[in-house]
């Protein structure tokens, strides 16, 4: 599970972004999804930022959530824990929701 990242942003063209632990020499980046909303749109292409992230693991796919804020995080967990709630409605819900 990555639970935490921290790294350079080289793609921020949508909801889900490309962040690069270590820098692009690393060689690695992952795409994270995240809320989309004014507080997540400052984070901009070459920034560094860091991430609290939910790994959702399903049968065809592994998504990474990431959230700004460990609280936003817990409210994310806790929609999750409604029944009928997966991680792209709850993701939607907190797009709507200011923290």
């Amino acid at each position: 599970m990555i639970s935490w990242l921290s790294g350079e942003i080289l793609d921020r063209d949508g909801p889900p972004l490309t962040i690069a632990p270590g820098g692009v020499q690393n060689g690695v980046g992952y795409q994270v999804m995240i809320p989309d909303r004014p507080n997540a749109m400052n984070l901009q292409t070459g920034v560094q930022a860091t991430f609290h992230n939910y790994t959702h693991v399903r049968e065809d796919a592994l998504d990474l959530f990431g959230f700004v804020s460990i609280e936003e995080k817990r409210l994310f967990l806790m929609l999750l824990s409604v029944s009928g709630i997966g991680p792209k409605s709850a993701l939607s819900v907190l797009t709507g929701h200011s923290t």
